[in-house]
């Protein structure tokens, strides 16, 4: 992929770490309103999958007032803030690759308008004109793990092209 490209990815990093941390966050406090500080009975839930996948694995837990007793949970925000680095990391290594796999390499290649949840990317590709505008889409698995998506429209020579026409013309 054109470096410019790969460059221009590499900055939305921290945004989805932000990301990552704001909605396990959110899930979190979601979880503590339901079922109470020591979040009993999360378990026993239907949310319970969310809750082991998405949340569990940043929070700790004081001790009860009894040895047998549960206290009240709370976020380690340290090792939120290196998990929601890592899926940055990872995000942005799939949202490469998946950008090259679409396009295949590209010469004079540009990002343009990279704001917020879209962007576009301009190129050429054996005499012809590609454009790729793309946007930011936040799904959660069946299994309640978080992921962003970049769903994608290709233009070639100002035509609307989906991506087996486009991988076609360009095999």
């Amino acid at each position: 992929m054109n470096a410019v490209v790969a460059a221009a990815l590499e900055t939305r990093k921290p945004m989805l770490a932000e990301s990552f941390v704001r909605w396990t966050t959110r899930q979190f406090d979601s979880f503590v309103q339901q079922f109470g500080p020591t979040l009993k009975g999360v378990y026993n839930s239907r949310k319970s999958k969310s809750f082991r996948e998405q949340v569990a694995p940043f929070i700790t837990r004081e001790q009860g007032e009894k040895p047998w007793e549960q206290g009240p949970v709370k976020l380690n925000t340290e090792k939120l803030a290196k998990a929601g680095a890592e899926y940055a990391d990872a995000a942005v290594e799939a949202w490469i690759g998946k950008i090259n796999e679409k396009l295949g390499e590209l010469e004079n290649a540009e990002v343009l308008g990279f704001d917020g949840a879209e962007f576009a990317i301009k190129g050429e590709r054996a005499g012809h004109k590609i454009f790729i505008k793309q946007q930011q889409v936040m799904k959660v698995s069946s299994k309640g793990t978080w992921f962003h998506q970049w769903p994608a429209r290709i233009y070639v020579d100002g035509e609307f092209t989906p991506e087996a026409a486009y991988k076609k013309m360009f095999a």
